[in-house]
């Protein structure tokens, strides 16, 4: 992409007094871009890195020279581009740089009359990472701050290749015993889809926490808790009536869609898309629920206005051969106060 981007560069330079071919190579130059990767690549997110390259490596170089080559002839078509060749590196920073480390937290409040006391919940979806380091503790200690009742871990990890380093998990599992991740009513850990494997249980070896290697619901004194294999978070589910207050959780959000008997549902998975555009929201949301749900959301999910679903744009980002990126998606934890309505 680079050598194609220079190439274009040198046409430019040659041909400057020539007005179309500023858009001519503009142009062929994005074609082939998005094409090619296709055709070279095949599908999967190694392409969205290939993308990824072409806008802000040849795009940059491109706007650049269609900049500084066109203003003594077409000042207007410079200052456009010089705009682009501004833009461009800021969008980078950001987005490789700042958003994926500018973790948030989104507070959210939930009324039932099924609630007999408040319940401070804490969600953290996604962590998918392949290093344990400042970032990952400094999340953690985080969460922690908010001093949460429970807190529910909605999937993936780490990320790695091969898919379970035993040495990630033993630092992973050692960062959850240094920050002393913990809750009065107890941690709640659900697989995901980086965890594919008959052991992922281990990653939380000796660490206090309940796991759900299968499909299976608790009853405690103030609700009740029934957490997803990967497979039933991406299936239709029969729950059973419950008196109490009734939280789901999955790691996909698929299972939401045909508003399943309870009244909380949680999910991950969507990262919130990593990538929204204004007015388009999320590219990528991996999921088959509305872009605007997946792109990270609380919401009432049918006319019963005690029925929420709960998507977090996750903490970490997608490893391996996709972009390391976030833009208009800052990573987030999410605490949702359960409250008495009466």
């Amino acid at each position: 992409m680079f050598l194609l981007a220079l190439l274009g560069a040198y046409l430019i330079f040659k041909y400057r007094d020539k007005y179309f071919v500023y858009w001519a190579v503009v142009l062929l130059f994005g074609a082939i871009s998005f094409f090619a990767p296709y055709l070279i690549l095949g599908k999967g997110f190694i392409v969205a890195t290939a993308w990824s390259y072409a806008i802000f490596g040849g795009g940059f170089i491109l706007s650049l020279s269609s900049c500084i080559n066109a203003f003594s002839k077409f000042k207007v078509t410079a200052i456009f581009f010089g705009m682009i060749s501004l833009i461009l590196p800021i969008v980078a920073i950001d987005a490789f740089l700042i958003e994926p480390y500018s973790i948030t937290v989104r507070h959210e409040t939930l009324l039932s009359a099924k609630i007999k006391r408040p319940i401070k919940l804490l969600v953290l979806a996604d962590i998918q990472t392949d290093v344990i380091g400042e970032y990952e503790r400094r999340v953690l200690a985080k969460a922690m701050q908010e001093k949460a009742d429970l807190i529910i871990l909605c999937g993936d990890y780490i990320q790695t290749e091969p898919s379970r380093d035993p040495v990630l998990c033993a630092k992973l599992r050692k960062l959850l015993k240094d920050v002393n991740l913990s809750a009065s009513l107890g941690v709640y850990v659900i697989q995901g889809d980086m965890e594919w494997e008959p052991n992922w249980q281990e990653i939380f070896s000796g660490l206090p926490y309940e796991l759900f290697p299968q499909t299976r619901t608790i009853e405690k004194d103030d609700y009740v808790f029934t957490g997803l294999t990967l497979y039933d978070s991406r299936s239709i589910l029969n729950l059973p009536d419950q008196k109490k207050f009734h939280i789901v959780a999955g790691h996909a959000p698929d299972y939401s869609i045909m508003k399943p008997n309870a009244d909380l549902f949680l999910a991950g998975h969507t990262h919130g898309g990593q990538v929204q555009l204004p007015f388009l929201g999320p590219i990528i949301t991996g999921s088959i629920l509305p872009r605007s749900q997946a792109a990270g959301c609380f919401t009432q999910i049918s006319h019963n206005p005690e029925k929420y679903l709960m998507i977090s744009r996750g903490i970490g980002m997608e490893r391996l051969d996709a972009p390391r990126m976030r833009f208009m998606c800052r990573p987030e934890i999410v605490v949702i106060d359960l409250m008495p309505s009466k």
